[in-house]
């Protein structure tokens, strides 16, 4: 499960880098910053650079920035449900294991329309001031 887990927190510093960086990295940049590579390998290279204290501290909801990797301090709490409404003004939908509860899939779908539609905006508002803003998917699995 660890290593599963490793990997999804791996893909998010990915998709934020690849938003960030813009410009072919230089031959001598780490495989993860270049976007033309496949992104399990670049995975795969950011994780084999971490350190297991650096990885343990990806694991709580504001993680904490590794400048030697120039990886960014994240906070987690931008998952969709939460994190569009904490951008700005969006509507805020209840607890997945509340949502599955109600065993409406067509509900649940039309939550994620309005989601994405919220965050699309949110999106190309903060472009438009000059800022990033990025929103995660929540995931609430259960065996």
């Amino acid at each position: 499960m660890l290593p599963r887990l490793l990997w999804f927190i791996a893909f998010i510093f990915v998709a934020v880098f690849r938003a960030v960086a813009q410009t072919t990295p230089p031959a001598s940049a780490p495989l993860y910053f270049n976007p033309s590579l496949p992104l399990g390998e670049r995975v795969d290279d950011l994780v084999s650079r971490m350190t297991l204290e650096e990885k343990a501290s990806q694991l709580v909801n504001q993680a904490r920035a590794i400048p030697r990797l120039q990886v960014p301090a994240y906070d987690w709490w931008s998952e969709a449900l939460h994190g569009v409404a904490n951008a700005g003004t969006a509507t805020v939908f209840f607890a997945p294991i509340g949502l599955a509860a109600t065993f409406d899939a067509p509900l649940i779908r039309d939550m994620a329309v309005a989601i994405s539609i919220e965050a699309r905006a949110t999106h190309n508002q903060a472009v438009r001031a000059g800022a990033m803003a990025s929103v995660t998917p929540n995931s609430n699995i259960v065996i």
